[in-house]
């Protein structure tokens, strides 16, 4: 299982929302091509991007930023937050980029949904972003009228390989995540599952490690770390 931190940027810096609210916002570096590289030093292969000036205004603001990244680290990265086109999805896959997480224009626009998948195929991880089984988007300030399990079937009919879901009552909250909604999406699906939402200590971390074998391939950290509560240096060690 992997284990990916992340770095979530507003207005070219590092923040950390609390349950995805744009008002709840906690600035800690102003230089994310900087914590990029903490990232790698300490022993990360992978890196989740969410860039949350893109998630609201549906457009990728910080791209150049991201590719400085991808440039200066050679690190695996994924990326979401406004992508809502092929166009852009073939831009950022173009700087380097390995993953692109796909949200709010996959629920709006089930064509769109399907070409990504023809054209780009793992490529494209579909992000769930769900509070109470109810999924939102546009930077998680609006109801889609999607719950997650209505949606899984479609995914893997789809032929989407991977997704992300994201516990947004448990996003910043330091509280662990919300592992019995994790265990309930794995026995529903055959679809690989990232988990990010409330990792907070080494011992979240075991205790998703054991959901490996259920198709759990990776988990996100985020502000366990900026909040130093967890050792990635354990971390990686370790896993």
């Amino acid at each position: 299982m992997l284990v990916i931190p992340a770095i979530d940027i507003i207005d070219g810096k590092v923040v950390r929302l609390t349950q995805g609210d744009y008002d709840k916002k906690t600035i800690y570096c102003d230089d994310p091509v900087s914590v990029a590289q903490k990232f790698k030093n300490m022993g990360a292969k992978r890196i989740h991007i969410i860039d949350l000036d893109g998630a609201k205004t549906g457009e990728p603001i910080n791209l150049p930023i991201v590719k400085e990244i991808v440039n200066s680290t050679e690190l695996d990265v994924e990326l979401g937050g406004g992508i809502r086109n092929i166009q852009t999805i073939a831009q950022i896959l173009d700087c380097g980029v390995k993953k692109v997480i796909l949200g709010t224009a996959i629920y709006k626009d089930e064509n769109f949904a399907k070409m990504s998948i023809d054209n780009f195929g793992e490529a494209v991880i579909f992000g769930i972003d769900a509070k109470e089984e109810k999924i939102k988007i546009e930077g998680w300030v609006k109801e889609s009228g999607v719950e997650i399990f209505d949606c899984l079937k479609i995914f893997e009919n789809m032929e989407v390989k991977t997704i992300l879901y994201t516990d947004i009552a448990k996003d910043g909250m330091l509280s662990g995540p919300n592992i019995e909604m994790i265990k309930k999406i794995l026995s529903k699906t055959s679809l690989k599952v990232i988990a990010a939402g409330g990792v907070t200590t080494i011992e979240d971390v075991r205790k998703l490690s054991k959901l490996e074998q259920k198709g759990l391939v990776g988990a996100v950290v985020g502000k366990g770390f900026y909040e130093g509560n967890i050792d990635l240096k354990e971390v990686f060690r370790a896993f």
